[in-house]
């Protein structure tokens, strides 16, 4: 099962992304679509920015799955819920989300605390972790200043 985090494009001040936001955002998915992912659901935040960065992502990779609008994703929450949900999955997601949520979820996936930041997301970027057993690995990331994905998609 393999696990793509998606932060939000750049937005602006109406909480909309901009279009840089949407630039990076198509770039970003037509990048990872090289590698043939299978996403099978789409979560977004509340937030719009949040949701209009997931609909680029859905249209270009995984228009045919769920888009689905997600309670407990935003900045502030805690990553917990979240991790508990998706340890039960078997098929691939995509969680479309914000700092800092995105760096204390995939601390806790990996390392299995929300305090040890292992990096931090551009707008638009995509980390890719894959989950073995009982364990999640990192295996790839995508950002519009340079694209550092592993070929194991």
């Amino acid at each position: 099962m393999k696990l793509f985090l998606v932060r939000h494009g750049e937005s602006d001040e109406t909480d909309q992304i901009t279009a840089k936001g949407r630039e990076e955002s198509a770039k970003n998915a037509l990048a990872l679509k090289q590698f043939h992912p299978e996403i099978t659901t789409v979560y977004h935040s509340t937030k719009m920015r949040a949701k209009e960065t997931a609909e680029i992502f859905h249209e270009v990779l995984c228009h045919h799955t769920p888009l689905v609008e997600k309670e407990g994703i935003k900045p502030i929450d805690a990553p917990e819920p979240i991790a508990d949900e998706l340890s039960s999955f078997t098929k691939s997601i995509m969680v479309v989300s914000h700092l800092p949520f995105l760096e204390k979820l995939t601390s806790l996936l990996l390392h299995g605390n929300a305090v040890n930041l292992p990096f931090t997301f551009e707008g638009s970027s995509v980390v890719i972790l894959e989950k073995n057993n009982h364990s999640w690995q990192l295996i790839g990331m995508v950002s519009s200043h340079c694209f550092d994905m592993q070929k194991v998609l």
